[in-house]
């Protein structure tokens, strides 16, 4: 710890520019990551009895159609008039029609298994679309197939296990854009009534928004080696953002305090690092041990939990230890103004 603090303090302008390097290569790629992961609900336990019958349909009696497009149907007039089924039957012409969709099972009125209420008005028809590659290409296109035909004589709405996963990965990055957004100016007002000056107060988020763009960018490339699940992205927003704000008030504070004893920037800088740095990377350190413990479960969604955790964790160590002390180097007193 004493030769990355006397590295630090002494070549801050280095240490600054590698890290505004890094954050710049990184954004084009973090900007691609939520995009690139997904929340399918078939990568999960490999062992599980679901996936053991998949693999058997897909290896042994050549089933390829297990990504199932459930399309939900109202008709009025019901099925079983002639206006009702000639309205139904257009609309699984148009639906078999739709790239990506490699078969379609109309509703059944009979049989064990019925897909029809006893009146006629509710339907469920089945789609079968891709199982990974074009999946959600497919998808959309059903979706915007079935808006072309929604109407009030035959009323639709899809969903199935595609479905799901489309709208939770959609839904998780919205909300988590919008969690920022609300969340970074209040965190800005704590921590401004916490420190008292504002040039002090920017230092925590920049340490924030620094490993956390070096994160996802890293994220990004692991999803061309392995399949990592949207978790991954919340969990490093919400560590980024906490541990970064949590080490950098520890550094900040000690270094004001050392700027009492010394009126020397960088060298305060330098007992910052030795003092308060052995306690930010022993609880860094820790934190990242404990979530590695996620990726050892065979599940796809807890390894990228734990992905998430351990490049969130020590990323935000990293940048506490480095940017954070050489941008305090180079503020000396100023860190304390205006107030």
């Amino acid at each position: 710890m004493r030769t990355l603090g006397r590295l630090v303090s002494h070549h801050p302008w280095a240490v600054l520019i590698a890290w505004l390097i890094a954050a710049a290569l990184s954004v084009p790629f973090a900007a691609r990551a939520p995009a690139a992961l997904n929340a399918d609900p078939a990568s999960g336990l490999t062992t599980s009895e679901s996936t053991l019958v998949t693999d058997a349909l897909r290896d042994r009696f050549g089933e390829t159609d297990t990504n199932t497009v459930i399309l939900v149907t109202r008709s009025a007039p019901p099925l079983g008039t002639p206006d009702g089924d000639a309205a139904y039957q257009r609309f699984l012409d148009g639906l078999d029609d739709v790239p990506g969709v490699t078969r379609v099972t109309a509703a059944q009125g009979s049989g064990p298994y019925r897909t029809r209420s006893e009146d006629g008005t509710l339907a469920l028809t089945l789609a079968q679309i891709p199982l990974l590659d074009g999946a959600s290409d497919a998808l959309r296109r059903v979706r915007e197939y079935a808006a072309t035909q929604d109407s009030p004589a035959l009323d639709i709405r899809v969903t199935g296990g595609q479905a799901i996963a489309d709208d939770f990965t959609y839904y998780a990055e919205s909300d988590t854009k919008r969690s920022e957004l609300v969340a970074l100016p209040l965190i800005g007002a704590l921590l401004l009534v916490v420190f008292g000056a504002l040039v002090a107060t920017g230092l925590p988020l920049a340490v924030g928004v620094l490993s956390i763009s070096v994160a996802m960018a890293a994220l990004y490339g692991l999803t061309h080696l392995m399949p990592v699940s949207t978790f991954a992205q919340s969990v490093i927003t919400m560590l980024g953002l906490g541990a970064g704000i949590d080490y950098a008030l520890l550094m900040v504070n000690r270094f004001r305090e050392e700027l009492t004893r010394t009126p020397d920037p960088r060298r305060a800088a330098d007992r910052t690092v030795q003092t308060a740095g052995r306690s930010v990377a022993f609880s860094g350190l820790t934190v990242a041990i404990a979530m590695a413990g996620l990726i050892l479960p065979p599940i796809a969604f807890v390894r990228s939990i734990g992905i998430g955790g351990v490049l969130a964790v020590l990323l935000t160590v990293l940048a506490s230890l480095t940017a954070l002390p050489a941008m305090l180097a180079l503020l000396g007193d100023r860190v304390n103004s205006p107030r």
